[in-house]
């Protein structure tokens, strides 16, 4: 049986090949259909002129076989057909492989094999060739994804190309004749095999369904498709046709293009994949799936995409900005980060990418620009960027959509409680500090910065007042921060004070006893801190906020190198009482929160209840007794936070009664200590010890 069907193809191919040539042809104006069947028994495809049958009609694994064999020497065929041919259509069909069979279903559950899988078009004429070379050269932006269509060139189906173009091409009318030819043969062949199809796909979109089968008409090169994975959303310009990356099609790959930032602007690619989700087809809302076409996205997920976009672009040189941090699903805490990523490259040094020199990246002058560039460039903006938290002195991913400007507090250097005149001489020196070209000192670099020295009560509030009043980020450093070994400490504050300087920061040195302690013959190791911390402060041109409680031993160097000591006695009670009501004015500010969603009560940690408030003329009136209280502003604070805690344990509004009772409770401890100090206080301990007066 094998050798009578491969002798009827020997003769079918003989008989095809001494047929009449036609006449030479000027135009190719014909389209030769050939139907090619892959069996799973054979190696090679065959192919047909005529459409091919099941030898068993009743059985999905019989064999499909044409009647009239196709040449398998396609070059001699064209040639005898002296140029008539203008491209073949080859249709694609599969037999003898065995069915697939879900689970839960039957052999007679599946629908029989459909014979036309796939369709590809090959150009056979340069006539085409010179066609698509004529309207890519013409209509360059309309039919910027027509194929090139060169003599050889295959184009599989199902022509999304012309799919996303085609109301453009239907309306080519007055083409030169050759050409008008030759898209006309091209069009009516697509449309009467497609046409159906992308009916179909239409009447889906416009509903904003799709199926997986139909789920490559979604995209098109060229556009911005969106990202909808883990709840964030992502621009990218495609920048290929849909891939299927499984014969069942149900998951599609897509190259996208977007920008990334590292000090400067570099285009990047990634595979982006579509996983419709279903094996069964089915419609599907567009919507739901982790990849859209920004055109059928909502309407606000571009103007969403452009405002952070816009954001990044503001971002883009050093900037210190709030943050919205997450505390619970149900709050949020606004932190302060210095965004600046070329100190964050300076800060860790990689090695130079290899590839990053044939990628696009913005010009420096593109980049000194007010605008961003045109077209989809913000919208292909990152989601994050690093910024750095001067609190806790690392690098963390920050959503831009969460960055705004820093509020500044000024109320905080007027509410502080200090004599006017001292006032006036910090906001004089804060904010008129002098350049280096402008300095007193002989030698250059020398004599520019400003090291303030604070002492006593008020120093930490003192530094972060003058923070806000200057507008400036505030970084704190604690000697636990900064270590004990000398050639470390060297380093740390070389890089602390760097960063002071390049973010113009207001450095505060909190407790810098250790390094102010005046030198001796015995401890060589605290000799050399202090000397290193003298030699990195005599260039230092920033701003720098010493705080001491211990003055009476500091080394003699470093009188000359502070420009303003500061000595703050302990508060008075006319000082408390101003301590007081600028609190008490603050927490009438405050508006309770919204109660919390139902939370569940454990035995540990039982539910009590919400803020209620805080009723302020209560403690207004009370402020005199409050002032009696010789507190800091320090306990102060603290004693306020926690009456309000234990007004929400109570379920009431806090009060005076709530107050007294924390204090109450607190300086159970402070008398004690009173009474083990043989009831000599702090301050005489410290002038016994000649730390201070």
């Amino acid at each position: 049986m094998l050798l009578q069907h491969h002798i009827a193809k020997l003769e079918g191919e003989k008989l095809e090949l001494t047929r009449k040539k036609p006449e030479k042809q000027d135009e190719a104006s014909a389209v030769q259909v050939v139907y090619e069947v892959n069996c799973a028994r054979a190696h090679v495809p065959t192919q047909y002129f005529d459409k091919p049958i099941r030898y068993d009609p009743t059985s999905d694994m019989s064999h499909l076989q044409g009647q009239k064999p196709f040449p398998r020497n396609l070059e001699l065929f064209l040639e005898q057909q002296r140029g008539a041919v203008s491209f073949l259509v080859y249709r694609v069909s599969e037999c003898c492989r065995p069915v697939v069979v879900g689970d839960g279903e039957k052999p007679s559950d599946q629908k029989k094999e459909t014979p036309h899988l796939e369709e590809r078009i090959r150009v056979a004429s340069s006539n085409l060739h010179e066609t698509a070379k004529y309207l890519k050269k013409e209509y360059t932006v309309e039919l910027e994804h027509f194929p090139t269509c060169k003599v050889g060139e295959e184009i599989k189906s199902p022509f999304l190309f012309y799919y996303h173009q085609r109301a453009f091409i239907k309306k080519l009318r007055t083409l030169p004749k050759e050409h008008q030819a030759q898209i006309n043969l091209f069009r009516r062949h697509v449309e009467s095999s497609f046409g159906d199809e992308f009916s179909r796909v239409d009447s889906m979109v416009s509903q904003k369904l799709i199926t997986s089968q139909y789920l490559p008409y979604l995209f098109e090169p060229g556009k911005v498709i969106i990202s909808l994975k883990d709840g964030t959303v992502s621009g990218f310009e495609q920048q290929d046709w849909p891939v299927a990356r499984s014969w069942q099609k149900q998951q599609y790959t897509i190259t996208g293009k977007y920008w990334d930032f590292d000090g400067e602007f570099s285009q990047k690619t990634k595979h982006l994949v579509i996983d419709f989700g279903e094996e069964k087809p089915y419609k599907k809302p567009i919507s739901e799936l982790d990849l859209i076409p920004l055109r059928l996205a909502d309407s606000i997920a571009e103007e969403y995409l452009r405002k952070r976009g816009l954001n990044y672009w503001n971002c883009r040189f050093r900037r210190y900005m709030s943050h919205s941090d997450s505390v619970d699903q149900h709050e949020k805490l606004k932190s302060r980060y210095m965004l600046d990523l070329v100190t964050y490259q300076k800060m860790h040094k990689q090695f130079p990418d290899p590839k990053k020199g044939n990628v696009k990246v913005l010009s420096q002058k593109e980049m000194d620009a007010d605008e961003p560039p045109e077209g989809n460039f913000v919208l292909l903006l990152p989601r994050t960027v690093l910024g750095f938290n001067m609190q806790a002195k690392q690098w963390v991913e920050l959503q831009i959509d969460q960055l705004s400007e820093i509020d500044w507090n000024k109320e905080a250097f007027e509410s502080l409680v200090v004599d006017l005149p001292v006032k006036e001489l910090i906001t004089a020196l804060v904010t008129n500090q002098l350049s280096n070209e402008r300095s007193t000192d002989l030698m250059d670099g020398k004599g520019t910065g400003l090291i303030i020295l604070l002492h006593g009560t008020g120093k930490t509030l003192t530094a972060e007042s003058v923070a806000e009043l200057a507008e400036k980020p505030l970084y704190r450093v604690t000697c636990g921060d900064i270590g004990t070994n000398p050639q470390e400490v060297e380093e740390y504050l070389k890089t602390i004070l760097l960063l002071g300087k390049t973010w113009e920061c207001v450095v505060l040195l909190d407790e810098a006893d250790v390094f102010l302690e005046q030198r001796g013959l015995r401890d060589l190791q605290r000799n050399a801190l202090v000397s290193v911390f003298l030699r990195v402060l005599e260039y230092y041109d920033g701003i720098l906020i010493l705080t001491s409680n211990r003055v009476g031993t500091f080394d003699e160097a470093f009188k000359s190198r502070i420009q303003l000591a500061l000595h703050y006695e302990d508060l008075e009670e006319w000082q408390r009482r101003s301590i007081w009501e600028n609190f008490i004015r603050r927490l009438s500010s405050f508006a309770p929160p919204p109660p919390p969603p139902a939370l569940k009560r454990t035995p540990s940690l039982p539910y009590t209840g919400r803020d209620l408030g805080i009723d302020t003329a209560d403690l207004t009136k009370h402020v005199e007794e409050l002032a009696k209280q010789k507190m800091n502003g320090r306990q102060i604070r603290n004693a306020i936070t926690t009456a309000r805690q234990l007004a929400m344990y109570k379920k009431a509004r806090m009060d005076y009664e709530h107050l007294k009772h924390v204090i109450e409770v607190a300086g159970k401890f402070d008398r004690y200590l009173f009474e083990l100090h043989e009831e000599v206080d702090d301050n005489q301990i410290a002038r016994d010890d000649g730390l201070r007066l």
